[in-house]
């Protein structure tokens, strides 16, 4: 999956929230189809999302489906697979088998439309205790698994399946938090996702746990309003100086190597093999995101 620090969710009834033109500086939008869609409107939904994603193909689109036990789902996967989304976000999932039954679903779809095999991702949402136990085997479930995306929101399903608390601080939901990390990096997934901050109105609240999520390394997360849009994609960006560190660490050490040595010292800490690999993924981040300066 290509770099996404923000993703931001939009109830597919309710469209009208994306004339904004403030919404243009999200990585990708989700258009959801499940949770905050009453029953009633999902026809609806569904259908002002596949005309929406197709008036405006420049975007990158994900559909979020109802759970893998809803009647409703099959509808959902239908409109999501026409080739136009980048993939689907699927929440409420109990096992690594359910991935598997959709995977096969979703490649049936594939070969009938014509489209190439794996072509729609996957996210997994990780929003109650299984999920989370379980993380790296759903992650593991199909080649199509893009990213999980932790869902510990304040009062959200994780914190009620778990009986705890929240609080800004976050210490209630950081085993799990990072639990889902490991389970997600262990299975190769490069952009690891957390879930949104409930509260849209506290932005220095927005903003320590966005700086809290990076330092554990999760590379984005879903917004629920376009004014978390800016600082969650500042907090994911490399900053020009961890750009310019991480230069000098490539330039350092090649010319540590060159030499004869494989470890040297710059600004008074050991940098060797390992610390190069590390520059060279924030440098790769860094262009893919295009804050190069």
């Amino acid at each position: 999956m290509r770099p996404a620090r923000s993703l931001l969710l939009v109830p597919g009834n309710l469209l009208e929230a994306l004339d904004d033109e403030g919404t243009r500086a999200a990585d990708a939008v989700i258009l959801d189809l499940a949770a905050t869609v009453p029953d009633s409107e999902k026809p609806r939904a569904r259908k002002m999302a596949a005309e929406r994603i197709a008036r405006e193909p420049g975007r990158r689109w994900f559909l979020r489906v109802n759970p893998i036990a809803a009647a409703v789902l099959a509808d959902d996967l239908d409109a999501a697979m026409r080739g136009t989304v980048e993939g689907i976000v699927v929440p409420q999932l109990k096992s690594a088998e359910e991935v598997r039954r959709l995977d096969r679903a979703m490649a049936a779809a594939e070969s009938e439309r014509g489209l190439a095999a794996g072509k729609v991702g996957l996210i997994l949402e990780l929003d109650s205790a299984r999920a989370v136990f379980f993380a790296h085997e759903l992650a593991a479930a199909a080649p199509r698994i893009v990213s999980l995306a932790f869902n510990g929101s304040e009062h959200g399903d994780l914190a009620t399946d778990l009986g705890a608390a929240w609080s800004i601080d976050g210490p209630e939901l950081m085993y799990a938090r990072q639990y889902a990390l490991v389970a997600a990096r262990a299975a190769g997934i490069g952009c690891p996702l957390d879930g949104y901050f409930a509260n849209v109105e506290d932005a220095d609240g927005l903003m320590r746990d966005t700086e809290v999520s990076r330092r554990l390394g999760y590379r984005g997360r879903v917004v629920i309003d376009p004014r978390q849009i800016e600082p969650v994609n500042r907090v994911y960006s490399p900053t020009r100086e961890e750009i310019e560190y991480h230069r000098r660490v490539l330039e350092t050490l090649e010319a540590a190597i060159a030499g004869g040595r494989a470890s040297v010292t710059l600004d008074g800490k050991m940098i060797d093999y390992a610390h190069a690999e590390t520059a060279r993924a924030v440098l790769a981040q860094a262009r893919e995101l295009g804050v190069v300066p």
